[in-house]
């Protein structure tokens, strides 16, 4: 029987869900995954971050093999409270980070290097 590549058992990559005052992240383990081969798909209030992570160093013989290769997928159901319609991502330092806003929640920025860092009585 032919070995075929699509056979190949999906690996998950360990994955953090977490909150802070303002937004749900979620953090995804991708060292050594090229960006170009991540793709992030939310459909309702499921977040799914699937790709590839190649290997391309040619090897005689393992002697220990502990980090996985091929394709990856992994899943998360976000809260109800997340705002699906902000969702931001980057990936920075081996880690994926999906940014997702609390509903209800409203960012502003302060403009200017000379705001006061107290209001006046």
């Amino acid at each position: 029987m032919a070995w075929n590549a699509a056979s190949r058992a999906v690996w998950q990559p360990p994955t953090d869900v977490y909150e802070t005052a303002d937004e749900i992240v979620v953090r995804v383990e991708l060292a050594g995954v090229d960006p170009e081969q991540v793709s992030i798909q939310l459909t309702e209030r499921v977040l799914t971050v699937s790709g590839v992570r190649k290997d391309d160093q040619e090897k005689v013989g393992y002697h220990r093999m502990e980090i996985s290769h091929g394709p990856f997928e992994t899943r998360a159901v976000l809260p109800r409270r997340a705002d699906i319609r902000g969702v931001a991502a980057e990936y920075k330092s081996g880690f994926l980070l999906v940014r997702v806003p609390k509903s209800g929640t409203v960012r502003v920025i302060v403009n200017g290097a000379d705001a006061p860092s107290e209001c006046p009585e």
